[in-house]
């Protein structure tokens, strides 16, 4: 199989090196800011919004090709988005989330193949459950949106799936309105049978057998809440 050219684009991705280093350091904050920041005082005013940039790291992703059987796969990358939440009641928020990922498509026929890059990013709203209020704070979050794939070759359209997410975390305060996030998620596309994706006029690279898509995401950042 001919290998498709690379396009790079215009914004450079971050190392992988830089996203350990990165990750590394807020990691040291955390191990050090429960001792350290303030405990809010119990019946104080709770922040009603939240903004949390982030930065991860995602792998999964794999498809089927119906035609041909072979085995195509995104391969694992850095990741970054943002998070808003906004306070509904004391235990509960909705959520808006986008993440992205710049990726590369590969085919295994049979050693493996770089085909071109692609963006995939996450459009996701949902709902958040705080365990607890004060101090440190874990969570659970449920999500549904679109999927957007990009690719990054010339003549490929975007295509946008359904998908859903499901995670957890940890929000570890610094001070009344800035602190610390890590969390894990689960994302899943929703791909029908015979599914055409990253397609250029009538024909498509991929005419992908199942049902899901999964790609799994670990994230840190940083939360300003007002």
């Amino acid at each position: 199989m001919k290998c498709c050219r690379i396009f790079l684009g215009v914004a450079p991705a971050l190392s992988i090196g830089l996203t350990i280093r990165v990750l590394m350091a807020i990691a040291a904050i955390a191990m050090v800011a429960p001792f350290s920041a303030p405990a809010q005082q119990a019946g104080s005013p709770l922040t009603q919004f939240s903004i949390a940039p982030f930065i991860g790291y995602r792998g999964g992703g794999s498809f089927t090709e119906a035609t041909t059987g072979a085995n195509l796969k995104l391969d694992p990358a850095q990741s970054y988005g943002l998070v808003a939440d906004i306070r509904v009641t004391r235990e509960t928020e909705v959520e808006l989330l986008w993440s992205r990922q710049r990726t590369q498509l590969k085919a295994d026929v049979p050693v493996t193949v770089p085909l071109f890059q692609s963006y995939v990013d996450y459009y996701h709203i949902g709902g958040t459950f705080l365990f607890a209020t004060e101090g440190v704070q874990p969570f659970f979050v449920a999500t549904i949106g679109a999927t957007r794939f990009s690719p990054q070759q010339a003549g490929f359209e975007n295509d946008t799936k359904f998908s859903f997410g499901v995670g957890g975390g940890v929000r570890i305060p610094l001070a009344r309105n800035f602190g610390l996030r890590f969390e894990g998620r689960a994302y899943g596309t929703v791909l029908s049978n015979d599914s055409s994706v990253l397609c250029s006029g009538s024909t498509c690279l991929i005419h992908a057998d199942g049902t899901l898509l999964w790609q799994y995401e670990a994230n840190a950042g940083v939360y300003l809440a007002f």
